[in-house]
C-alpha cells in the first residue's frame, strides 16, 4: 500500500469537512471529519455508489479505493485503476498521541 501524496499544493489535498474529490466517475463529498473518533465521513454523491455513507477510522489508513476486489473501498467504474488512490491519516508533531489529518493521495497506478 505505497502511497506517494500529490505533489501540487499540499494544503489542496487536505480532507476537511466540505471537501470534495473525484474518482472516475464518482465523485465524493467529506460530511464530517471527527477529530475525538480521528474518523472522517465521505458520501458518494455520483457514480456507481451514489447514496453510500462511508467511515474512515484512522487505524484503517491507507484506505485503498479503486476497482480491485483486495481494495478497501471496491468500486466498479472502468475509469478507475485496480488501486487508484487512498485516503491516508498523517499523524500530526505535537507529541501528543491523537491528532492528525486526513489525505488525499493518488497512487499512479494505470
Amino acid at each position: 500500500k505505497d502511497a506517494r501524496l500529490l505533489s501540487f499544493d499540499a494544503e489542496r489535498w487536505v480532507l476537511c469537512k466540505g471537501a470534495s474529490f473525484a474518482a472516475g466517475n464518482s465523485v465524493f463529498n467529506v460530511e464530517d471529519v471527527s477529530d475525538a473518533k480521528e474518523k472522517i465521513t465521505i458520501h458518494c454523491s455520483k457514480g456507481p455508489m451514489r447514496g453510500k455513507l462511508i467511515d474512515i477510522y484512522a487505524s484503517r489508513c491507507p484506505f485503498v479505493f479503486g476497482r480491485a476486489h483486495e481494495a478497501d473501498l471496491c468500486i466498479m467504474d472502468r475509469e478507475l485503476s485496480r488501486k487508484h488512490g487512498a485516503i491516508l491519516f498523517l499523524q500530526s508533531n505535537n507529541g501528543s498521541s491523537r491528532g492528525g489529518v486526513f489525505v488525499l493521495a493518488d497512487l499512479e497506478s494505470t
